[in-house]
């Protein structure tokens, strides 16, 4: 999970426009950044109900898919890493609690 809000400041940053994914997240989202969720919180996404888990260390890997190799450290220093990966919390077709 990564917030597009986040991305302007990353399009500047990298001289480049971003579309949704760019940092290799399974989810964009927007109106949501590392300081407004906790590990343990839980979202609806559609059908499926997602919980806050751990937070994501960028990489290597993002740095080649950017062609930025100074990329992960900027990412930490800002604190504008991805806030968590989700997971699943129930399965798609399990009744969802209203």
């Amino acid at each position: 999970m990564y917030s597009f809000d986040h991305y302007p400041y990353w399009e500047e940053w990298l001289g480049e426009r971003l579309s949704p994914g760019a940092f290799s997240e399974n989810l964009t989202i927007g109106g949501l950044s590392e300081t407004d969720v906790c590990i343990g919180d839980v979202f609806r996404v559609g059908d499926a109900l997602v919980q806050i888990s751990q937070p994501r260390k960028p990489c290597s890997k993002l740095a080649g898919k950017r062609g930025n190799k100074n990329l992960p450290k900027a990412i930490h220093d800002t604190g504008y890493s991805n806030p968590a990966l989700l997971s699943p919390h129930f399965p798609l077709r399990a009744k969802l609690p209203a």
